[in-house]
């Protein structure tokens, strides 16, 4: 549970050093938040995609 609370710690201080010391309002530093998370994220969600081709490519060759 204090892992939980130090994560939501994090991205309530993350959030705020955008909309306040940046200037950007809290709308506009939950947008950019998420665009950054999201394109932190992308390699691995390719990585990931690219595994589980890989092995259904694996389960379907030896049948053929």
């Amino acid at each position: 549970m204090d892992l939980w609370q130090y994560w939501l710690t994090a991205i309530q201080q993350t959030l705020e050093v955008c909309a306040v010391h940046l200037h950007l309002g809290m709308g506009l530093a939950d947008t950019v938040m998420t665009l950054v998370l999201r394109s932190a994220l992308l390699p691995l969600t390719w990585t990931w995609k690219t595994i589980s081709s890989a092995s259904s490519t694996v389960k379907v060759v030896p049948s053929m």
